[in-house]
């Protein structure tokens, strides 16, 4: 799809067997992909020996305190959380350690939490997911029979949906880390 409507060069093969030429790159994404690789370290050099001096690195990653895991402590979170898939799990302290370890540097780190509070209302009160994740990526809403008054409810829920969100991003107890990153200067 890229490569058809936006004329960008893709490559179709592991980083490591693409043969792109060092530095060709001004911005280097890698979203949900670190989790899966099998060696990050091999996988950050890889992608540090194809950015330019001076471009940037941005990856998000699932967060090892995923607030499910670590705050509500939902049972069967932990069984959905941890899977085969990821071969790999990171915290701010390790990505910390692994980013220094490939001698990049961090520019910024964000917590951000995609999933909603009612989201975690319904894994905490059902000990399992919704059927589909539209819900929870949602803004919180309920269709009300009342909708003058179910319009101020609603956004009562959205206004503690945001503060939510809020809290959990201080404390570093959100579904996903992302960092910006550069080559040490």
């Amino acid at each position: 799809y890229v490569k058809k409507e936006f004329e960008i060069t893709v490559h179709r093969t592991l980083l490591e067997d693409s043969n792109i030429p060092e530095k060709s790159f001004d911005f280097i994404g890698s979203f949900q992909v670190l989790e899966h690789t099998l060696d990050p370290i091999r996988f950050l050099l890889d992608i540090k020996n194809i950015l330019k001096d001076t471009g940037k690195i941005f990856i998000e990653v699932p967060n090892l305190y995923d607030p499910l895991l670590k705050l509500w402590n939902v049972t069967a979170y932990h069984q959905f959380y941890y899977h085969e898939a990821h071969t790999h799990y990171f915290s701010r302290k390790s990505l910390e350690k692994l980013i220094l370890r490939c001698k990049l540097q961090i520019d910024d780190i964000f917590f951000l939490q995609d999933y909603n509070v009612f989201n975690h209302f319904y894994w905490y009160f059902n000990n399992k997911p919704q059927q589909n994740c539209d819900f929870g990526l949602s803004e919180p809403e309920i269709r009300f029979f009342d909708n003058k008054v179910g319009k101020k409810i609603n956004e009562l829920f959205q206004s503690f949906n945001d503060q939510y969100k809020k809290v959990l991003s201080n404390h570093e107890l959100t579904s996903n880390i992302f960092l910006i990153l550069s080559k040490q200067q």
